[in-house]
């Protein structure tokens, strides 16, 4: 593997080529499966390198607000959806992260529209983790963590109706079961 530093790059040709639409014009090239497989192919490589255990992994989701205008249509992922800072005026994107429990490494991520829900993409980023983390550890032998924001019956009834099944933790609203705050921590 080479590594490549940023001291060692050098200016070629035309240095009025060093902007930033530049750089963005080039990204028309890249696409999501290049991106897919250069990220497995690093966590590949992290994980070769070091001895880090993939039996616990978490997922979680966060989205990102944009200042992207509204009539601009070349961003086909930026869309109005519902954010933790009450930016519904701009456009969003959304991501969703697996990491190792321990030390949180990166393993694989996927990016959609901002006004598709956590628990909308759930059944479809379970098919992307499983395909994905399989190339570097057994994806049948590992307990998934993730929050109430993907908890549905749904997705329960998803999650077990895959063979092989997962193992997996997540919260839960208590509003679903009022009668567990009735019980004593001690209990």
């Amino acid at each position: 593997m080479t590594i490549l530093y940023f001291s060692d790059i050098k200016i070629l040709g035309d240095p009025n080529k060093t902007t930033s639409q530049y750089f963005w014009s080039q990204m028309n090239g890249i696409e999501e499966k290049m991106l897919y497989d250069a990220e497995d192919a690093i966590a590949e490589h992290i994980l070769g390198f070091y001895d880090i255990n993939l039996d616990k992994l978490a997922l979680d989701y966060t989205n990102y607000f944009t200042y992207i205008d509204s009539n601009n249509d070349k961003s086909k992922i930026a869309k109005r959806g519902h954010n933790k800072q009450k930016r519904d005026d701009l456009r969003q994107f959304s991501l969703g992260l697996v990491t190792s429990k321990e030390l949180a490494i990166p393993l694989c991520s996927y990016v959609y529209e901002g006004n598709i829900t956590d628990v909308s993409a759930f059944p479809k980023y379970l098919d992307l983790f499983r395909t994905r983390i399989g190339h570097y550890t057994d994806a049948t032998d590992i307990t998934l963590i993730y929050d109430n924001g993907s908890v549905s019956k749904k997705n329960l009834l998803e999650l077990k109706s895959r063979e092989p099944q997962y193992h997996y933790v997540c919260a839960f609203s208590l509003s679903c079961y009022k009668e567990l705050l009735d019980i004593f921590l001690s209990e």
